[in-house]
């Protein structure tokens, strides 16, 4: 049997409907994702997590940047890839071409080159380029592999209101659990106040009212608080 989210259960709960009788499990997913969006734009949290897989084919080119669509970038903080934590150079690119694939990488940390085999294993190779492009941000990493993983943290610009942005999900501190649930039960009281009649339709009135009334608990909002995306592959 499936866990249903920590959130999503305390939600079902106040609503008396453990069971997914009143409304479906994706009806209650897509409250909770209203309601973090809600509260990252209330407390203005700016940090976020771009999470998404790259198919890399068998005769894919190492040396072919990625195009990203960052949100709001203003910097990154830590790149994973695969779980494995990656340095960030200036540059990769072929330095000899009968060394193929080898690359000429500068260590912005260390301020000087190091070459290094793109393809090779080795943990202490792994290497990432971002960069902007002519329209989109380019990445680059060394030891390229299918259907890598990559999570990029980084930090966003609050000037451009993207919270409402359809690829981004929210992660919300536990400290703003109150508000998430209250934001939640009020988008799920609105449409079941229509939908219903008789005894349910008093139950989500009582809902409807309760949570209209409760104020935000938190008085400031979480800087270093992430936001994920969720995007298909790229090749």
């Amino acid at each position: 049997m499936r866990q249903v989210d920590r959130l999503i259960g305390i939600i079902t709960y106040r609503c008396n409907d453990s069971d997914f009788l009143d409304f479906p499990e994706t009806f209650y997913e897509e409250a909770k994702l209203y309601a973090c969006r809600k509260v990252a734009r209330v407390f203005s949290l700016l940090s976020r997590h771009y999470s998404f897989k790259v198919h890399n084919p068998k005769d894919f080119n190492p040396h072919k940047y990625i195009d990203l669509k960052l949100h709001s970038f203003r910097q990154e903080i830590t790149i994973m890839i695969n779980s494995k934590e990656y340095t960030r150079v200036d540059k990769i690119n072929k330095q000899h071409e009968h060394r193929d694939p080898e690359t000429s990488l500068y260590d912005w940390q260390q301020h000087q080159y190091v070459d290094q085999p793109l393809q090779q294993k080795d943990h202490e190779d792994n290497f990432y380029e971002l960069r902007y492009g002519i329209q989109n941000y380019e990445f680059n990493y060394t030891n390229r592999s299918e259907d890598d993983h990559i999570d990029l943290f980084y930090t966003a610009d609050i000037t451009i209101d993207d919270f409402d942005d359809e690829s981004i999900t929210p992660i919300i501190p536990s400290q703003y659990d109150e508000e998430v649930i209250k934001y939640a039960l009020l988008y799920i009281a609105e449409p079941a106040v229509a939908k219903f009649q008789g005894v349910k339709k008093e139950k989500y009135m009582t809902i409807l009212q309760l949570n209209q009334n409760k104020t935000d608990l938190s008085q400031s909002g979480e800087k270093q608080t992430w936001l994920t995306l969720k995007v298909f592959k790229v090749i």
